[in-house]
């Protein structure tokens, strides 16, 4: 076949020939941006594309920054090797929000939550810290803490809780208010020994046994026949050692519920959990900086968007920062955030209080000047705890820390030593 002639350019890549395809794609778009389904599409992209770099974040801030653990209870104190001693008072005390474990609050206040502890023969006061790991699991805690009480087994337990840490610990003493429950109602079940005689032991008209005449029974005495047989601790064999007493209670500037958090506290707990939680995913290093760094715009920036000034010396030195305090070394995982502060915002303090009952000693502790805690609104805390004290029957001290702010046990530890000395030597006499 002849080849055909060649067509100029001009009949297919004329002026109006491009006009007419640039009319053609553009009516095609206007079609695809009226239809019901593209809107939809557009947003399930945008969400598609966020959800996988937030699981990408957080897949390689587990492998490489984070590695998952559990909730330990680690001993604190100058001899560690003597933590696992039986008996004698322990503390548990547990950190707040953005702490990965309350040892920084147990290393300052450790002088004064052991003091007097060894006296009259007493035995000495084992301090205990609170590691969450990489979250926070109720369930996880609770069982860990039991195992502590099986190891430690001891005759009464105080907690310390710094800030979010408290409401942990106010979780834990209603959980070990439910274990002496049903420790005493497994005693209650418990059939009676049946005293009587059998009928071997009883001569043809008389009332009373025979004298046991046997070897064992001479060796053993008198009783012996009559007598149950008991542990050292004093409850019955087979059945496990009554649970340690609760002693006193100290929440350090602990928010009750998510109310008792200022907006400042809650929008920056939000902005690490929000989107996250939206799209079912924890995110990981990269959400926690840009959060972080967000969080604390006006250092490093002015103005409003979109008329923003940034300084981007200043920006960098934040990064950095954060890099360095948040997320390098131990760090602070998002999944932990956002249990921490999923502890406050599951906190019922009225059940709980309930649930303690009359007579649990509970000691609140916060700054002199109420204002100066500027990340709980400590007073409605405090007016919460008196209610509740009415209602329940809890006995609540309210103890002022001087030149306090929101949980300085570290930064402020000298006021604290002096005022849980004060509250000591006032309890004692």
């Amino acid at each position: 076949m002849a080849p055909l002639s060649p067509v100029p350019p001009s009949e297919y890549d004329s002026p109006a020939v491009r006009a007419q395809r640039r009319l053609d794609r553009a009516r095609r778009r206007a079609r695809r941006r009226a239809a019901w389904w593209y809107s939809p599409m557009i947003i399930g992209c945008l969400l598609a594309g966020l959800w996988g770099l937030l699981k990408t974040d957080q897949y390689l801030a587990d492998q490489l920054f984070w590695p998952s653990a559990g909730a330990q209870f680690v001993p604190v104190g100058p001899d560690p090797d003597r933590a696992d001693e039986t008996g004698g008072p322990i503390v548990v005390v547990a950190g707040g929000l953005n702490r990965k474990s309350g040892t920084g609050p147990a290393l300052a206040l450790r002088p004064a939550l052991t003091a007097g502890s060894d006296r009259d023969g007493q035995s000495p006061t084992r301090v205990f810290s609170l590691v969450y790991g990489s979250g926070i699991n109720d369930r996880d805690i609770q069982d860990k803490f039991d195992a502590l009480i099986s190891r430690t087994q001891p005759d009464r337990v105080d907690f310390f809780g710094s800030s979010m840490g408290g409401d942990v610990v106010l979780a834990l003493a209603r959980h070990l208010r439910q274990s002496q429950h049903d420790w005493r109602s497994s005693r209650a079940a418990e059939p009676t020994p049946d005293a009587r005689p059998i009928p071997a032991q009883v001569r043809s008209g008389s009332t009373g046994p025979i004298p046991v005449t046997t070897f064992a029974g001479r060796a053993a005495g008198p009783d012996a026949a009559t007598r149950t047989d008991t542990d050292t601790d004093g409850s019955t064999s087979g059945q496990p050692p009554a649970p340690p007493q609760l002693g006193t209670i100290y929440l350090d500037c602990t928010p009750l519920s998510v109310a008792d958090v200022r907006d400042s506290g809650r929008t920056q707990a939000d902005a690490l959990t929000g989107l996250s939680e939206a799209l079912q995913t924890d995110g990981g290093v990269g959400l926690r900086l840009t959060a972080e760094v967000l969080a604390q715009q006006r250092q490093w920036s002015a103005g409003r968007f979109p008329f923003v000034d940034v300084r981007w010396a200043e920006l960098t030195d934040k990064v950095v920062q954060v890099w360095r305090d948040k997320i390098d070394g131990p760090g602070v995982s998002t999944q932990l955030i956002k249990d921490q502060y999923g502890v406050i915002r599951r906190t019922d303090i009225d059940a709980i209080a309930a649930d303690l009952g009359a007579g649990t000693r509970i000691v609140y502790l916060r700054p002199e000047k109420a204002t100066d805690d500027r990340v709980v609104r400590v007073s409605a805390a405090e007016q919460t705890l008196r209610r509740l004290a009415d209602e329940h029957g809890l006995m609540v001290q309210i103890a002022l820390i001087p030149g306090g702010h929101h949980a300085s046990a570290e930064s402020n530890t000298s006021a604290y030593l002096d005022v849980l000395e004060s509250l000591r030597t006032v309890r004692g006499s």
